[in-house]
């Protein structure tokens, strides 16, 4: 659990470079107002496990939530939300 929580907290920090989003704690959207909107949401990392016959192939999936509010079209601030949270991991991929 303790490195799932370092994962987690290490792509908050990752996507706290982003300028424009707001960052509740961690998987809750407890005290989220609707002026402090976009923001962005680290879930927990849950493990599967699958077996091989070389070994044990682990994979963590990192929930990401962007919470947004619009009089226009939601879709394209979704759609701009999801491209900049992908390019943070993308980056981050391609650092190491």
């Amino acid at each position: 659990m303790t490195q799932r929580i370092t994962i987690r907290d290490a792509a908050l920090n990752n996507l706290k470079n982003l300028s424009g989003y707001n960052f509740p704690s961690s998987g809750t959207t407890d005290g989220i107002e609707r002026e402090k909107l976009p923001a962005i949401l680290v879930g927990f990392a849950t493990e599967q496990t699958e077996q091989e016959l070389s070994g044990t192939i682990r994979q963590l999936n990192l929930d990401v939530s962007v919470v947004v509010h619009s009089r226009g079209d939601i879709y394209e601030l979704l759609d701009r939300a999801a491209a900049d949270v992908e390019g943070v991991f993308s980056a981050q991929a391609a650092v190491g």
